[in-house]
């Protein structure tokens, strides 16, 4: 008898539809993985915590005051801690790259070469060693790998100590059995070769390179700042008074675009504030309890913000957030979406700890509660049921309460709508019995 052991691969195709589901549709969720990854880098080059207190004093605003987070903006600009991530997008030629070229550019730690190897050897990793502890808002250990290889020519270039690295990723689903790696690194680099990369001679920083996949529609020009702006998954970054995420665009004629991404909460009336624990998260894993805290607000925009059906624009909802202000999805909650009285409605809820949640079910095989197309938590999750179930027990007394609130205005709208039209009536009648009757003829 004859025993063989080997390993099953998996098929090409296979791999090609996870980075497809993943990150490829979106332009806006392919570039978020990048700039998180920059964002995070600087905060280790600066010894910056992870959060950036922004999320802190939204949560401290007193119930019955004005949520306008100017103010603490403010407080948090520091100009020796400004941080610029550079988007730049090529939609036409004569710029030197084939059109639908996209780069992410830093300049914040780089990576030598074996630490680049480090990072992306292993697909979907827990990548805490490669990160000196300090993830950042990495979710699944993924991230760049997924923008590197769902698109065309993903290309890593990485700027440390003087040495230029570069990380090619190699995977045509049509023949590889599964994806591949070359990594060159130059010693000397020249200027000319950071200045292509848009590096600098003596200082830090990385390249991310990559051609737009077809299926990967780009936003039109007039729309692709608000969009990017307002994405939910960049939100805080974009609110970070301290972080310039700049946006070049590369177009017909020689021309150059470039704008800055900012994002500003709604101002409104903060309605209520949230304060709870989850004991167990998982039952029998021995994972901390989760602290959850949240702030309910009410804009006063007339005809409401825009809701879901804004897409990346949207500007109503909960956003729901980790303490490193990783941002996790932006919701009502499934049942309330489609509420019209819910249309002024923002807020923020952080969840501590919901990491080690997370860690967890990756670690022991099971799926995460987290979409991998990052389209938030997955309703059909065990743990995400327990999540959505406690916070509807704090949010839809809330709710209600906003229900009865729209319904007592509509009421009234519609009264004054009534007694205007039967003014009216009233009016035309008597006009019309005015010529009837002859009113004032003769006298």
């Amino acid at each position: 008898m004859k025993a063989e052991t080997f390993e099953i691969e998996l098929a090409g195709r296979e791999w090609a539809r996870q980075f497809y589901t993943s990150v490829v549709r979106s332009f806006a969720k392919t570039v978020t993985e990048p700039i998180t990854n920059s964002d995070t880098s600087y905060k280790r080059k600066f010894s910056l915590p992870d959060a950036s207190g922004l999320v802190q004093k939204a949560l401290a605003l007193q119930k019955g005051t004005q949520f306008d987070l100017a103010q603490c903006k403010s407080e948090l600009t520091n100009p020796a801690l400004e941080r610029t991530i550079e988007i730049r997008l090529y939609t036409a030629k004569g710029h030197g790259r084939q059109s639908r070229t996209c780069e992410i550019v830093d300049f914040a730690e780089g990576m030598t070469p074996d630490e680049l190897k480090a990072a992306f050897k292993v697909f979907a990793a827990d990548k805490t060693g490669v990160s000196k502890g300090r993830p950042g808002r990495s979710l699944f250990g993924r991230g760049v790998s997924d923008v590197l290889l769902g698109h065309r020519g993903g290309t890593f270039y990485s700027h440390k100590e003087g040495i230029l690295s570069k990380l090619e990723s190699l995977f045509d689903p049509t023949s590889d059995k599964q994806p591949k790696a070359t990594l060159t690194d130059f010693e000397k680099p020249t200027a000319a070769d950071l200045k292509d990369l848009h590096l600098r001679r003596g200082e830090n920083g990385s390249c991310v390179r990559f051609v737009l996949h077809e299926d990967c529609h780009i936003p039109e020009e007039g729309t692709i700042v608000p969009a990017l702006s307002q994405f939910y998954m960049l939100r805080l970054i974009n609110a970070d008074p301290n972080v310039k995420v700049k946006v070049f665009r590369y177009r017909a004629g020689g021309k150059v675009f470039e704008d800055t991404l900012d994002y500003d909460f709604p101002i409104g009336d903060v309605i209520e504030h949230l304060a709870f624990s989850i004991p167990e998260p998982v039952v029998g894993a021995g994972l901390p309890p989760l602290q959850v805290d949240g702030i309910i607000c009410r804009s006063n925009v007339k005809g409401g913000l825009p809701g879901r059906e804004a897409r990346e624009q949207r500007a109503n909802g909960i956003l729901i957030v980790d303490d490193k202000d990783a941002v996790l999805d932006l919701t009502f909650l499934p049942q309330f979406e489609d509420a019209p009285y819910l249309r002024n409605i923002f807020g923020i809820i952080r969840i501590k700890s919901i990491r080690d949640v997370f860690s967890w079910y990756l670690n022991n095989g099971k799926d995460s509660p987290l979409t991998t197309s990052r389209d938030g938590f997955d309703a059909k999750n065990e743990f995400t049921k327990l999540l959505f179930k406690e916070l509807s027990k704090q949010l839809e007394p809330i709710y209600r309460r906003e229900e009865e609130r729209f319904n007592k205005s509509l009421s009234e709208n519609l009264s004054r709508e009534a007694r205007q039209r039967l003014n009216d009536a009233i009016k035309e009648l008597n006009r019309f019995l005015k010529e009837m009757m002859g009113e004032g003829e003769g006298t």
